[in-house]
């Protein structure tokens, strides 16, 4: 099961989501307090990585109470992940190509663009990015639901100074309800196919693969500009999200 959460991880999973599906493919369907005494996870703090994996698909609930939950085939789960993942790494390279070309004509010498690995280190210099705009930040991000706490907190506070667009899944909806609220222009989009990226005052731009261990970040306004108009054509296509206020 080791190998199982390992490879999860890769595709972007928290150690929560991963423990807990590694777990009911081991022992099978349990109640959310039996995976909390398996997986040593507070039974406080195990609904919320259950949630996530039932609105995900990878496992199914009964309509009892309490609910019983169970693993989707791995086999299923992992082609799944593993697509998604080579769809966005398709995307990116697209982008990094057309933006390469760009550069190619411009004939520069400098450096542009650079690499950032690590989960940790992309989330740094995304906050980075959110610390530094002056003026807007555009952003799709197809794993929203599963960003910390804290960036939820940067995001509210720089609504109060910025203009600030998202747009992610169903999955994210009460987030982005939460955004909405805060003043925050957050759209809800049901087809999640492209890769995540963060576009900082019209020239900067964070694109991340669906693991989140790799962060490619261009300061480049050419470059920059070829990602926001996919982000126009994204932000079009999404949905008004309602508060209900």
């Amino acid at each position: 099961m080791g190998q199982l959460r390992d490879e999860l991880a890769k595709f972007g999973w928290t150690n929560y989501e991963a423990a807990c599906y590694a777990a009911l493919v081991r022992f099978g369907a349990m109640k959310a307090s039996r995976v909390a005494s398996e997986t040593d996870i507070r039974k406080s703090k195990v609904y919320e990585p259950l949630n996530r994996l039932e609105e995900d698909g990878f496992v199914k609930v009964t309509d009892d109470n309490p609910k019983v939950y169970s693993a989707q085939n791995p086999r299923y789960v992992m082609e799944l992940e593993r697509q998604q993942f080579e769809q966005e790494s398709k995307q990116v390279l697209e982008k990094l190509q057309e933006a390469w070309e760009i550069q190619e004509e411009l004939g520069s010498d400098d450096d542009h663009a650079w690499v950032v690995k690590g989960r940790d280190g992309a989330s740094m210099e995304l906050s980075r990015l959110f610390d530094d705009a002056e003026e807007s930040i555009d952003a799709f991000d197809n794993r929203f639901a599963h960003v910390s706490r804290d960036v939820i907190d940067t995001l509210e506070k720089r609504a109060e100074e910025i203009d600030i667009r998202l747009v992610s899944g169903s999955q994210a909806l009460t987030r982005l309800e939460l955004l909405q609220r805060a003043g925050i222009d957050a759209r809800e989009l049901t087809e999640l196919t492209r890769s995540s990226y963060y576009i900082v005052d019209g020239d900067k731009a964070l694109m991340r693969l669906s693991s989140g261990d790799v962060a490619v970040m261009v300061e480049d306004a050419d470059i920059a500009t070829i990602i926001s108009r996919d982000f126009e054509e994204t932000f079009k296509e999404a949905s008004e999200v309602s508060t209900d206020d």
